[in-house]
């Protein structure tokens, strides 16, 4: 797949947490741990990461793009939290769900650090 495919695949993904984030979750079936919660958050934040990596073609993906690139979609998730708590009443605020989504992140930049220092 070329960079532009994993653009939309990245567009795609960005929405997807966006809605997600905002819509009450009275109907989809309740986490019996909140562990699993902060699981589905670093694995989103690392997809979502990784995605934007791939979004940008290989020859310009420097350490430079990605400590960029880590840094809007760290912003992002913060954002996202804010809006939780502010914008809606039926979602809150949530410290952890900050620290799972930049877990993500950082396994996803050190996978790329890795990745191309092998290459």
């Amino acid at each position: 797949m070329g960079h532009k495919g994993f653009l939309y695949l990245a567009l795609f993904l960005t929405v997807v947490i966006i809605i997600g984030s905002i819509i009450p979750l009275d109907n989809i079936a309740n986490i019996e741990f909140k562990w699993s919660d902060k699981l589905i958050h670093v694995v989103a934040y690392f997809m979502l990461t990784s995605l934007w990596f791939l979004s940008f073609n290989l020859k310009i993906n420097t350490k430079k793009l990605r400590l960029f690139i880590t840094t809007l979609v760290f912003s992002f998730g913060i954002i996202i939290e804010v809006f939780q708590g502010t914008l809606t009443t039926l979602r809150q605020f949530d410290f952890l769900d900050i620290v799972a989504n930049f877990v993500g992140i950082i396994l996803a930049f050190l996978a790329f650090q890795y990745f191309y220092k092998r290459n």
